[in-house]
């Protein structure tokens, strides 16, 4: 059996505790690791179950979190050795053994931290497309799915568009790919604020991009197209680009169909837009077959 979804899952859910449930979790490990280290004697050992809640600390509340939690664990193994007789009761040599366990848990908390940092930025790079820093279209189907989920469970509105950037090609062709880049980001920032933050923006091809507007009827859904449109036409211009847009929408009343098929049907709607003559929008009104 492959144990190691079900552990990953679980410990997504203990990261995303919330502040008071998770401090509630790390006074709670910390007791009984305490109990239980003192009910068991000095001749067993541990010094690991205390670095647990140290290392879920620095999970979940960075650096800091991890040393104040580095320091109670300390003072708690440091007294346990004390209660069963195998430190000394010298109150220098007790300083200077919990100051020596405060320290190792620090570098722990620390090289734990960096790792933290890489898995993050791994993370990062696995859902986001590097140029334009919006999801790619692995993370645009999870966002995607959720949101379908929900709409149909409410029985809400959705809509897909399909957004092309025509004569891209003639830009990297005349002008470099460096430019070509830039024209990407711009028109990304453009569409960035013409949407709101529940909206799903993400980039699914060299010039292609897709957006998911949840709870979105179908006149407000064109609106949002014409707007997108206009803006980056404003931006064309200010720049120099030869560039149009050429987007498909398909609006459900409710989705009844997969993400797969409604992002089919609004590229078939986006390349009858090119078809057309480019720089235009259809646009697609589909009702629901539940």
């Amino acid at each position: 059996m492959n144990f190691r979804r079900p552990l990953l899952k679980a410990a997504n859910r203990l990261a995303a505790l919330p502040r008071r449930p998770a401090i509630a979790l790390l006074v709670f490990s910390e007791l009984v690791i305490f109990s239980a280290d003192l009910l068991t004697g000095y001749e067993t050992g541990f010094a690991f179950f205390y670095l647990l809640p140290v290392l879920y600390a620095s999970w979940r509340f960075g650096n800091r979190g991890g040393m104040v939690m580095a320091g109670f664990s300390a003072m708690a193994w440091l007294e346990t050795g004390v209660a069963d007789g195998s430190y000394t009761s010298h109150p220098v040599v007790e300083i200077w053994n919990w100051a020596m366990s405060v320290s190792v848990f620090t570098v722990i908390v620390f090289v734990f931290a960096e790792l933290k940092r890489r898995v993050d930025i791994e993370h990062t790079l696995a859902r986001t497309d590097p140029l334009t820093g919006v999801p790619n279209s692995k993370y645009f189907f999870e966002l995607a799915e959720r949101e379908l989920s929900r709409c149909r469970r409410h029985k809400l509105p959705m809509a897909v568009c399909y957004v092309d950037c025509d004569n891209f090609k003639q830009v990297n062709d005349t002008r470099g790919h460096k430019e070509g880049d830039h024209l990407l980001r711009e028109v990304v920032q453009v569409m960035r604020l013409g949407i709101r933050p529940t909206d799903v923006l993400a980039r699914v091809g060299g010039d292609e991009f897709v957006l998911l507007l949840p709870e979105t009827a179908p006149g407000d859904a064109l609106a949002v197209g014409e707007r997108i449109q206009a803006a980056v036409l404003a931006t064309a211009r200010e720049h120099s680009w030869p560039i149009t847009i050429s987007m498909g929408v398909a609006n459900y009343s409710i989705p009844s169909a997969s993400i797969t098929d409604m992002m089919s049907a609004a590229d078939q709607l986006m390349y009858r837009a090119k078809q057309s003559g480019k720089n235009r929008i259809i646009h697609e009104s589909i009702e629901s077959s539940l």
